[in-house]
C-alpha cells in the first residue's frame, strides 16, 4: 500500500516540474496573426530537440522557405537562403539519430527529416493531419508538436507542392529563383526560443505520445511514406 499511496504523489511532482521549451515563430501566413508555437519534448528525442534549439538560436529560421508543402502529408522546411548561415550548418555535420519513443505521427507533429542513418542536418517537417506512414525510418522520430497556431499551419499555401528543387536553393541566385518561379511560398520569418515555459499543451502531448490502436507506427497509410532530404542538396550540389 505504501508504493501505491506513493504514487499520485509521485505522479504529481512530474506533471508539476514538467516545464518546457517553445519555438514562437512569426510567419508569412495570412491567417490569424501568422504565429506558431512549437513545443520541444527532450525526453522524446534529446539530440534532435538540441540541434532544433541550436539552429532557433543562431537565425537559422529567420526566412527560412517552406519549400515543400503538401496537402494532408507536410510542410518541410530547412534550406536557408542565406548561403553562409546553411553552409556554417552544413560544417557542423548530422548528428545520430534519436532512439524512437513510439510516439505517432499524429496533427501538427515535428521531426527532422533524413535519408539514412544519423543523416539528421537542418531539414524539419510539420504533418498534416495523422501521418501512419512515417515513424519506422530512423531519422523519422518525433521532436515536438505544434501547439498553438495549427489553423496557420494549414495556411501555408501548399499550391507548389515538391516542385521547388531543393539544390537550386544553394545556389548564390537563390532568393531570385524563389521570387521568379515561386512568389507564393510562405516562410518563417523569425523563431524565438523561450525555456521553462509552463506546457501550454495540455493533455495534447500526452495524446500524441499514446500510440492509436490498430495505427502502428510505420503502416503505410495511403501514398505518403518516408520524409527524405536530397543528398546532393546536403552536399550543397
Amino acid at each position: 500500500m505504501r508504493s501505491l499511496m506513493g504514487l499520485p504523489s509521485l505522479l504529481l511532482v512530474v506533471v508539476a516540474s514538467a516545464d518546457r521549451i517553445v519555438l514562437e515563430c512569426h510567419t508569412s501566413v495570412n491567417r490569424a496573426d501568422g504565429n506558431l508555437t512549437i513545443e520541444l519534448y527532450p525526453e522524446w528525442a534529446p539530440l534532435g530537440v538540441e540541434r532544433a534549439i541550436a539552429l532557433a538560436e543562431d537565425g537559422f529560421f529567420s526566412n527560412l522557405p517552406f519549400f515543400r508543402a503538401i496537402p494532408h502529408f507536410l510542410i518541410q522546411f530547412g534550406i536557408q537562403l542565406d548561403a553562409a548561415k546553411q553552409r556554417h550548418w552544413q560544417h557542423q555535420g548530422n548528428i545520430k539519430d534519436d532512439p524512437s519513443q513510439g510516439i505517432p505521427f499524429t496533427e501538427g507533429v515535428v521531426s527532422f527529416a533524413g535519408y539514412s542513418k544519423d543523416s539528421r542536418s537542418t531539414h524539419l517537417f510539420i504533418t498534416l493531419g495523422e501521418q501512419r506512414g512515417l515513424g519506422s525510418r530512423p531519422w523519422e522520430v518525433a521532436i515536438g508538436k505544434v501547439v498553438r497556431g495549427i489553423d496557420v499551419v494549414h495556411g501555408i499555401y501548399t499550391g507548389y507542392g515538391d516542385q521547388v528543387q531543393q539544390g537550386r536553393l544553394q545556389r548564390s541566385d537563390a532568393v531570385q529563383y524563389v521570387a521568379d518561379n515561386f512568389p507564393k511560398l510562405d516562410k518563417f520569418e523569425a523563431c524565438e526560443v523561450r525555456r521553462n515555459t509552463p506546457s501550454t499543451a495540455g493533455g495534447a502531448a500526452l495524446e500524441a505520445a499514446v500510440p492509436q490502436e490498430g495505427a502502428p507506427l510505420g503502416e503505410e497509410g495511403g501514398r505518403q511514406g518516408a520524409v527524405e532530404t536530397e543528398k546532393g542538396e546536403e552536399r550543397g550540389e
